[in-house]
C-alpha cells in the first residue's frame, strides 16, 4: 500500500521542526564543547596550580628546613618530611605485617581531653614514627562533643595500633594516667611511653629510645633534649642524667617524657600521684621511681618538642616554692639519688649479631650514607651537597654518624642536612660501641638498603668484612677527601687500600690522594678522582653586599688589611703558625724594620675545635694589633668574612681541596697554602693564583717562610691585585658545584657491582679487630659511656 503523502502544511511544519531540532543541536554542541573547553583549560589550571603547589611548598620546606623541630605549630611535616620519610609508607600493619605489629616492643599512652589541632599533629606524629610495631591507648577523658569521639573512633577504626580507653571517674589527670598503667600492664610489650597531646615528636624517637635500652640494659629508662616553642625556641639540655640538680630546678623543671621498662610496673609501687606539684605529676612519678633506684640517661638530642601551655605556666608561677616542695616530698633523694652509669665497651667484648625487626615498607630505593659526623669543615660541607643531590634524584636517604663530640659541637651542620632528610642516627648518642655493628646491620635490613655511600668513618672501614657478610647485596662506594701521612700513615687513604677488596667503587677529591693510593696497591681503574666544588650562587649573593658596609657592621676600619683563618682549629691545619707569623709580621713592621706603614693589619680566626683555648689566650694577652677570634661560624658567615678577606692562610699538613680555600679565590682573597694535599692542583702553580708555602713541617722554619710572604703582600711587594683576578676566573671556571657534584653523584649510583668472595660466619674474627681498633682509637667519641660522662658537665 502506497504511503499517504503529507499535505503541504503538513510538511512545511515537519522541515520547521526539522530546523528547530538542527538549530538546538547546533547549540547543544556549541555549549558542549564551549563546556569541555572550559574543563580542559581547567583541568590546564589545575594541573599547573598543583605543579606550581609543589613548587611552592618545596620552597617553604627548604626555607623552614622541613624540619618539625622548627615549625610544630604548623603542618610543615605534611607539605615536605613524610613524603620522605617511611612513616608515610607503611605497610597496613593489622593485614600485611600482622606478625611485626604482633611482636610490638612499645606501648605508648596518651590522655586525651579534646580532638584538637593539636592533638591531630601530635597523632600524624605518633603514626609516622620509624618504628612502626607499638599499640597506643588512648585514654578519653571529658570529651565533650559526639563529633570529637566519632573522629576519634575513626581513628581507632583506620590503624588498628590505636586503641580507645575511656575513663569512666574523669576528673583529675593522674587518674587517667594510673588507669592507662593498668591497661599497660595488659599489653605486654617490654617498654612504654607517654606522650602529651601537644608533643610533638622527632620521625625517630621511638626508634633510637627503644634501641638506647636494648643497647644498655643496665637503664631502665631513656629521656632525650626537648624544644619549648615560646616566643624564642628554647632548648633544654636537662634530662634523666642531671640526676639530683632537677630537684633544685622548682618552676624550671620541664616537661620530660622518657621510655620506660615496662617491668618497674611490677617490682615498685610506683603511681601518678594527687597533682601536689602542679602540673608536673610526671616528674612525681619519675622521681618515685628515683626513690626505688630506678633511673637512667639522655639521648643527646632534641626528639620532642612542646608548645608550653600558657594557663599552666601561669598558674605555676603562683606556687613559689616548687623547689622546696620537691625536696621535702623527696627527702632522701638529696643524698641517695640513683646514679647508673653506662656499661663501657671492652676490648675484645662479647658481640652479637642478633638484631631487632622493623618491616617498614619501601617505596624509594635507599641510600645509607656513613659519615663521622656533621661538623663544620670541608668534608662535612661536601657530604650536604651530596645529599641534596641524591635527593633532588628520587631517593631516600638514611644518615648515621660514628662520632660525636658534645664539647665542640660535632653536629653543627645538622640543621642544613634537615631539608633532606630526618632519618639521621648519631651511634654513640644512644648505643654502646659493641652494639653499633648490629644496629647497622638492622638499619640496612629495615629500610632494605642496597647501597652505602663511606666518607671518613673509622668504625664504617673496621666494619666493612663483616658488614659485607652480614648483608651479601649492599653495594658500598667510598669517598677518599685526602691521604693524612702523620695519622694511621695516610689515614682514611689506607683504610680505603686495606679494604679495597669490599668497596665496589673509590672516589677521591685530588690526584695526589690517587696517586698515594696507588702506590699503596689500589688499581688505578678502581680510584675515581671526583673534585666536588663549591656553590657559585652563594658567592654571587654574597657579591652583591658592600664590603665596605659589612666592614662597618663588623667595626673593621675600610682601609685596614684584613687576614684570616677560618676552619677547623686542629693542629694539622697549623692556626696556631698563622697567629705567630701575624705576631712577627707586627713586630718586622714596627720595630725591626721601621717601615712606615698606616694601614691597621687585623687577624680573623674562625672555627671549634681543641686548639680553640690556646688561641684564645694569645689573643687576649695581644697588645700590638687585634686578633678577633670568632668561634663557630654558620656558612653565610663565614662567607661574609671571607668577602672582606685580603690575604687567607690555611697551612695545612694535609688537606684535599678545601672549600674555604676555593671560596675565598671565588671572592676576592688571595690565598697562602702549604704544597700538600690538593692544594696544588687548586692554584695550579704556573698561573699564579696564590702563594704555595714549600714546607718542611719545621714550625720555627714553616712560620718564618708564612710571615715573609705576608710582608710581602701586606706591604705590596707581591702581585695582590693579579693574584685576586685570576683567582676568581679560575674558580669560576673549573670549579662549580653546579656541574660537579650531580656529575659524582651519577657516578656513584652507576657504579658497577663487584663480585666479593667470602664465607658467612656471624662469629667473624674481623667485628671483634674492627670494634677493638675504634675503641683503642676514639672510645672518647665513639661509645656511650664516654657520651654520659660528658654530659655530666652540662648538667
Amino acid at each position: 500500500m502506497k504511503p499517504k503523502a503529507f499535505s503541504f502544511k503538513a510538511r512545511k511544519v515537519l522541515r520547521a521542526t526539522a530546523l528547530a531540532h538542527q538549530i538546538t543541536y547546533k547549540k547543544q554542541s556549541f555549549i558542549l564543547k564551549r563546556h569541555l573547553a572550559f574543563l580542559a583549560g581547567f583541568a590546564i589550571l589545575y594541573v599547573s596550580a598543583l605543579a606550581l603547589g609543589k613548587r611552592y611548598r618545596t620552597i617553604r620546606c627548604f626555607i623552614s628546613r622541613c624540619d618539625v623541630r622548627n615549625s610544630p605549630n604548623t603542618l610543615e611535616e605534611d607539605l615536605c618530611g613524610p613524603k620522605r620519610d617511611y612513616g608515610a609508607e607503611l605497610k597496613n600493619i593489622c593485614n600485611e605485617n600482622e606478625n611485626a605489629w604482633k611482636e610490638r616492643k612499645l606501648t605508648v599512652v596518651t590522655v586525651v581531653r579534646r580532638h584538637d589541632d593539636e592533638f591531630k599533629l601530635t597523632a600524624k606524629m605518633v603514626l609516622r614514627q620509624s618504628w612502626i610495631a607499638f599499640s597506643w591507648i588512648l585514654v578519653l577523658e571529658n570529651i565533650q562533643t559526639k563529633a570529637e569521639m566519632r573522629r576519634l573512633r575513626e581513628l581507632a577504626d583506620s590503624d588498628c595500633r590505636v586503641q580507645l580507653v575511656e575513663n569512666a571517674k574523669n576528673g583529675e589527670p593522674f587518674n587517667s594516667k594510673n588507669l592507662a598503667l593498668e591497661h599497660v600492664k595488659e599489653q605486654s610489650s617490654p617498654y612504654f611511653r607517654f606522650v602529651q597531646a601537644g608533643e610533638y615528636l622527632d620521625f625517630t624517637t621511638f626508634e633510637k629510645s627503644i634501641w638506647m635500652l636494648e643497647s644498655n640494659h643496665n637503664f631502665y629508662m631513656a629521656s632525650s633534649f626537648s624544644l619549648f616553642k615560646r616566643d624564642s625556641n628554647e632548648v633544654w639540655k636537662k634530662g634523666l642524667h642531671s640526676g639530683k640538680s632537677l630537684l633544685e630546678d622548682g618552676l624550671d623543671l620541664k616537661n620530660m617524657s622518657a621510655i620506660i621498662r615496662s617491668a618497674v610496673l611490677y617490682s615498685t609501687p610506683c603511681k601518678f600521684e594527687t597533682d601536689v606539684f602542679h602540673h608536673l605529676d610526671d616528674w612525681g612519678y619519675h622521681f618515685c621511681l628515683a626513690k626505688e633506684g630506678i633511673w637512667g640517661s639522655t639521648i643527646p638530642e632534641v626528639l620532642s618538642v612542646y608548645v608550653p601551655n600558657t594557663k599552666i605556666e601561669q598558674e605555676r608561677q603562683v606556687i613559689e616554692n616548687v623547689s622546696t616542695l620537691l625536696r621535702s616530698t623527696y627527702e632522701g633523694l638529696t643524698h641517695s639519688f640513683p646514679v647508673i652509669d653506662a656499661q663501657p665497651s671492652t676490648a675484645l667484648e662479647s658481640i652479637s649479631a642478633e638484631t631487632l625487626k622493623n618491616s617498614l615498607r619501601i617505596i624509594r630505593p635507599t641510600i645509607l650514607v656513613l659519615i663521622p659526623w656533621m661538623s663544620i669543615g670541608g668534608a662535612d660541607l661536601a657530604n650536604v651537597r651530596i645529599v641534596k643531590e641524591l635527593f633532588d634524584m628520587g631517593y631516600h636517604i638514611t644518615i648515621v654518624c660514628s662520632l660525636l663530640d658534645i664539647d665542640h659541637d660535632s653536629m653543627a651542620l645538622r640543621e642544613q642536612f634537615a631539608p633532606y632528610t630526618r632519618d639521621i642516627f648519631v651511634l654513640p648518642g644512644f648505643l654502646r660501641l659493641v652494639d653499633m655493628p648490629r644496629f647497622l646491620k638492622y638499619i640496612i635490613l629495615s629500610r632494605e638498603i642496597q647501597k652505602m655511600f663511606l666518607s671518613n668513618s673509622m668504625l664504617g672501614y673496621s666494619l666493612l668484612p663483616w658488614l659485607t657478610q652480614m648483608c651479601p647485596e649492599l653495594q658500598i662506594v667510598d669517598y677518599v677527601h685526602n691521604e693524612e701521612e702523620g695519622w694511621n700513615n695516610g689515614g682514611y687513604a689506607t683504610y680505603s687500600v686495606i679494604h679495597k677488596q669490599y668497596l665496589h667503587c673509590t672516589f677521591t677529591s685530588s690526584k695526589k690522594a690517587k696517586r698515594f693510593m696507588e702506590r699503596r696497591g689500589r688499581s688505578s681503574q678502581d680510584v675515581n678522582v671526583a673534585y666536588l666544588g663549591i656553590d657559585l650562587t652563594e658567592i654571587e649573593s654574597v657579591k652583591l653586599q658592600s664590603p665596605q658596609l659589612i666592614r662597618e657592621q663588623m667595626n673593621i676600619d675600610k682601609s685596614a688589611v684584613v687576614i684570616s683563618y677560618l676552619g677547623r682549629l686542629v693542629h694539622f691545619k697549623r692556626p696556631l703558625l698563622v697567629v705567630e707569623a701575624y705576631r712577627r709580621l707586627l713586630i718586622r713592621i714596627s720595630e725591626k724594620m721601621n717601615i712606615p706603614f698606616d694601614k691597621k693589619i687585623i687577624l680573623l680566626v674562625g672555627g671549634d675545635g681543641p686548639e680553640m683555648p690556646k688561641i684564645s689566650t694569645i689573643a687576649e694577652a695581644t697588645t700590638e694589633g687585634e686578633i678577633r677570634v670568632l668561634g663557630g661560624l654558620k656558612h653565610q658567615d663565614l662567607l661574609r668574612y671571607l668577602f672582606i678577606t685580603d690575604i687567607f692562610c690555611l697551612p695545612s699538613l694535609a688537606e684535599g681541596i678545601p672549600f674555604t680555600v676555593a671560596e675565598a679565590m671565588a671572592l676576592g682573597a688571595v690565598p697562602i697554602v702549604t704544597d700538600r694535599g690538593g692544594f696544588p692542583e687548586l692554584l695550579t702553580r704556573n698561573k699564579k693564583h696564590g702563594i704555595i708555602l714549600k714546607v718542611t713541617e719545621n714550625d720555627e722554619l714553616d712560620t718564618e717562610l708564612l710571615t715573609s710572604e705576608l710582608q710581602k703582600l701586606v706591604l705590596g711587594n707581591g702581585d695582590l691585585q693579579g693574584m685576586r683576578m685570576r683567582g676568581e676566573n679560575h674558580i669560576r671556571e673549573t670549579f662549580d658545584k653546579g656541574r660537579l657534584i650531580p656529575a659524582l653523584v651519577r657516578r656513584i649510583l652507576s657504579c658497577p657491582r663487584k663480585k666479593i668472595q667470602f664465607r658467612p660466619s656471624f662469629n667473624d674474627s674481623s667485628l671483634y679487630y674492627g670494634v677493638d681498633h675504634v675503641l683503642r682509637q676514639a672510645a672518647k667519641l665513639s661509645d656511650y659511656h664516654a657520651i654520659q660522662k660528658a654530659l655530666e658537665h652540662h648538667k
